[in-house]
C-alpha cells in the first residue's frame, strides 16, 4: 500500500507544474483554488519544508527530526488516516440496531449548476436526507416514525467523473411519538427518488439567482 501512495503522489509531482497553469479551463475558480491547496499540501505532506520538529538526546546527543503531516482529505496518507477516524467517530454514533444505506442520484438538470455553484451540495443532502426522514416516518399510519439518518454527499464516481449522488444510512425504523420503537422494513426506491428529486429542485431553485433560478423553476413546473 505504502508503495501505491508513492506512485500516486510521484504521478502529481511529475505532471503537477504542467497541468496547474490549464485548471480554470475545466474547473470552476473557487473549486480550482481547493484543487491547487489540495495537492501543493499534499506534496509538502512529511517534507521538511512543511515544517517539522526537532528532538536531541540530552544523554547521547542523537538528533531526530520528524517532518509534519499536510493532514488533508487528498492526501495518500493523511487522507487515509482521516477517513478511517471518520469511520471511528461514525460508528460510535450509531444505534444498536438494523441499518439501510441508501444511494440516491441528482436529477439531470441540477449537475451542470452543481458542477458551477458548489454551495449548492448541501441542498442535495438535505434533500436525500429529509426525503428518507418522510418515506420512514410515514410508514406507521398511527405514530409518525423519527428514524436515524445520516447523509455523505459524492462529487465523482467510480470513473472519476463529474457524478454527484448521495449516501444515506438510515435506521430500520425509528422512534413513535409514545416513545416506542418501531420496525421499517420496506424502503420504496421510486417513491424515494422521486422525492429526492423534487426537493434537489425546490432548493437549489431557492439557493439559485438569475438565469440559473428561472432554468430550475421551468423544470419544476415541466
Amino acid at each position: 500500500m505504502a508503495s501505491e501512495r508513492g506512485l500516486l503522489r510521484g504521478i502529481i509531482e511529475d505532471h503537477w507544474e504542467s497541468l496547474k497553469p490549464i485548471l480554470e479551463r475545466y474547473l470552476p475558480s473557487e473549486v480550482k483554488d481547493g484543487v491547487v491547496s489540495a495537492v501543493e499540501k499534499m506534496l509538502l505532506c512529511g517534507t521538511q519544508a512543511n515544517g517539522f520538529a526537532h528532538f536531541r538526546c540530552p544523554g547521547c546527543g542523537a538528533v531526530r527530526i520528524v517532518a509534519f503531516k499536510c493532514k488533508s482529505r487528498f492526501c495518500p496518507d493523511c487522507g487515509k488516516s482521516r477517513a478511517e477516524e471518520a469511520a471511528t467517530n461514525v460508528q460510535g454514533r450509531l444505534l444498536n440496531v438494523g441499518h439501510r444505506h441508501l444511494t440516491f442520484s441528482v436529477p439531470r438538470e441540477l449537475r451542470g449548476l452543481l458542477f458551477e455553484n458548489r454551495g449548492l451540495l448541501s441542498v442535495v443532502a438535505k434533500a436525500a436526507a429529509n426525503a428518507t426522514l418522510h418515506a420512514v416516518g410515514t410508514r406507521c399510519r398511527a405514530n409518525v416514525v423519527l428514524p436515524g439518518v445520516m447523509a455523505t454527499i459524492h462529487t465523482f464516481g467510480r470513473d472519476l467523473s463529474f457524478h454527484v449522488h448521495v449516501h444515506v444510512l438510515c435506521t430500520e425504523g425509528g422512534v413513535r411519538s409514545d416513545g416506542v420503537w418501531q420496525p421499517v422494513k420496506i424502503f420504496p426506491a421510486s417513491p424515494l427518488q422521486a422525492i429526492v428529486a423534487v426537493l434537489s429542485l425546490e432548493g437549489a431553485a431557492q439557493g439559485s439567482e438569475g438565469r440559473s433560478k428561472r432554468r430550475l423553476e421551468d423544470w419544476q413546473t415541466s
